[in-house]
């Protein structure tokens, strides 16, 4: 288990680094004079890094990979790709081929890369990267067919998706243990019994899949003891049961979904009294609302509360929740977006379903319109559709068979909130000591919410979302302080 940074040293650090960039800054042109918000952040990791004298540092892109500021490392001793998925089109490209040239891009001349299955058109893009770089790539195999002794296979964190990125880590982890054993100044000499020069000779043929092992009982404890706050993480308060996952790709709100549907389906067992499903939901960027939002209507939500991703209405200064780069107005406007959004996708008489048939063309945000912005006097919504989605015979997880979940009304009542700090007031309605109780007039409960003696709430779409609604349910959360 890591431990946090001592609160002195990265204040100490922070202005180190920012002394030294401000006294060489007359030597740069004026709009390179400082780095940017992230670039300085980035900076500064690698200071504390150095300063700390670490084992090993796990560098994560921020945005793609070629031109990403973290892809300054000349030699690692070994890269990852996890899979693919639409994000931050704007900067990468509207399709995951060209995205996954990006992510590419941080291959090095002999360095093994390791990568998670990929679409065909993807992987052949990665494959051509490695070949043009001279990368020795392999393809991380199923976790179920690693050597696992007389252990079990259990895992730390719940989703499908992370039987995948689990392969991914302890292959890379793997990689980096053979090349402990030699010096570290040196690039690493095999992967998958090949020398470096043969590897490069043979990626440039096809690309290999990655060479299992016997699992050894620190790998198996360390995947066993990995947590990760915030995805596919549940938080127990009370009757509230807080379901957390920071997804905020089409791929990534599909595992979601599935996810939340067998979690909260095992919890019913153990609950008594009515029980009322409601989400949470926001989405930053260029995201497409309706796309994300898709996959989530067939969870059929009693309630649907959209906010901004503050935290409160006052902004901060000094958190890391503030967000200075959006106006309150544009913030607002973009969650009625996803309630207009919503709202045309319970109304389709052809629903998602499963990936099989979903097509990102059927469903698309870019007509969606507003046709008349909150008034700054009334700044909360409590419109309510009449309308629930007519669920295909064969939607998975939805049938009869699945209790109260084919009891609801038709009434899909949907709330807009200016902060998570409001919604999750009016949501919890006194029921979570950890949130404040205090703010003045709320919008009225639907009698779903306000009947119910249990509350499974679903936060998804953003990832500051969730470190938002996370600071209000666990303020004092650290990482030694995380249980499963």
């Amino acid at each position: 288990m890591g431990f946090q940074l001592e609160k002195i040293f990265l204040p100490t650090t922070f202005f180190d680094v920012y002394g030294k960039l401000e006294a060489t800054k007359n030597n740069c042109e004026e709009e390179h004079a400082m780095p940017a918000y992230f670039r300085f952040l980035t900076i500064l990791a690698f200071e504390v890094f150095v300063k700390e004298d670490v084992d090993v540092a796990i560098i994560e892109c921020g945005i793609g990979g070629a031109y990403d500021c973290t892809n300054i490392v000349r030699f690692p001793v070994v890269c990852g790709v996890s899979s693919l998925g639409i994000d931050h089109v704007g900067i990468l490209g509207d399709t995951e081929e060209k995205i996954a040239w990006h992510k590419a891009g941080i291959f090095k001349p002999g360095v093994p890369a390791v990568i998670s299955p990929q679409k065909p058109g993807p992987l052949q893009v990665i494959i051509d990267r490695a070949k043009e770089i001279g990368a020795p790539l392999s393809i991380a195999p199923d976790i179920d067919t690693y050597d696992w002794g007389e252990m079990a296979m259990d895992l730390g964190l719940a989703g499908d998706m992370q039987l995948w990125n689990a392969s991914l880590a302890m292959q890379l982890c793997n990689v980096w243990l053979n090349a402990r054993e030699h010096d570290f100044r040196q690039l690493p000499t095999t992967l998958n019994g090949y020398t470096q020069s043969e590897t490069i000779r043979q990626v440039k043929v096809f690309c290999r899949p990655s060479q299992v092992f016997p699992v050894t009982t620190e790998f198996a404890k360390g995947l066993k003891d990995c947590v990760w706050p915030g995805r596919s993480q549940t938080v127990k308060h009370g009757s509230i049961t807080y379901y957390l996952d920071g997804a905020h790709t089409p791929e990534s709100i599909e595992f979601c979904v599935r996810w939340f549907r067998e979690a909260h389906k095992a919890q019913l067992p153990h609950l008594r009294g009515p029980v009322c499903r409601v989400l949470l939901f926001n989405s930053t960027g260029d995201r497409q609302p309706a796309i994300l939002l898709a996959p989530l209507v067939a969870c059929e939500f009693d309630v649907v509360v959209f906010c901004p991703s503050r935290v409160s209405l006052s902004l901060d200064p000094s958190s890391d929740q503030s967000n200075f780069t959006i106006s309150k107005d544009a913030a607002m406007t973009r969650c009625y977006l996803h309630k207009n959004a919503f709202l045309k996708l319970i109304g389709q008489k052809q629903i998602y379903t499963s990936s099989s048939n979903y097509s990102y063309e059927h469903i698309s945000s870019q007509g969606d319109q507003i046709s008349s912005l909150h008034s700054t006097d009334n700044i909360y919504t409590d419109k309510r559709t009449f309308l629930r989605p007519a669920l295909a015979d064969n939607s998975p997880g939805f049938s009869s068979g699945d209790g109260d979940m084919s009891d609801h009304t038709l009434q899909t009542p949907m709330v807009v909130f200016p902060c998570i700090g409001h919604a999750l007031q009016w949501i919890a309605q006194g029921r979570d000591p950890c949130i404040d109780s205090s703010t003045g007039p709320m919008p009225e409960l639907p009698e779903r919410l306000k009947s119910a003696q249990n509350i499974q709430l679903l936060i998804t779409g953003s990832l500051h979302l969730v470190g938002g609604v996370m600071g209000l349910i666990e303020p004092n959360l650290g990482i030694s302080d995380i249980k499963q």
